[in-house]
């Protein structure tokens, strides 16, 4: 599963962050229209998939942002367009739901 890929190859504090997605939630939010996934395939294949949750910003009630919540790209996909091509989907289809302020995870 390329859920479980991503926690292995990315999770820092295995002992304290245990691999057990909130689904319950996920659902909740998707059915409010929170949500945006895409999912990048080749084949049949999941290979890499972004997903993001919109909100407004509790000090600015009028801006909808989009805050990217993961992104990933199986290994053997890495190296080509795709990790772009999967940021640059995120933000035109975020864009297109109204947001106007993207946030990304930076690595440090």
């Amino acid at each position: 599963m390329l859920f479980r890929a991503h926690w292995e190859e990315l999770t820092t504090h295995k002992d304290l962050m245990v691999l057990k997605p909130d689904v319950d939630r996920y659902r909740e939010a998707e059915r409010a229209g929170m949500m945006e996934i895409i999912a990048a395939f080749h084949g049949l294949f999941l290979v890499g998939y972004s997903v993001t949750f919109l909100t407004t910003h509790l000090h600015y009630a009028d801006l909808l942002m989009a805050s990217n919540d993961i992104l990933f790209v199986d290994k053997a996909h890495r190296g080509g367009r795709l990790g772009p091509q999967l940021i640059r989907a995120t933000e035109a289809a975020c864009r297109a739901r109204g947001a106007r302020l993207m946030l990304w995870h930076e690595i440090g």
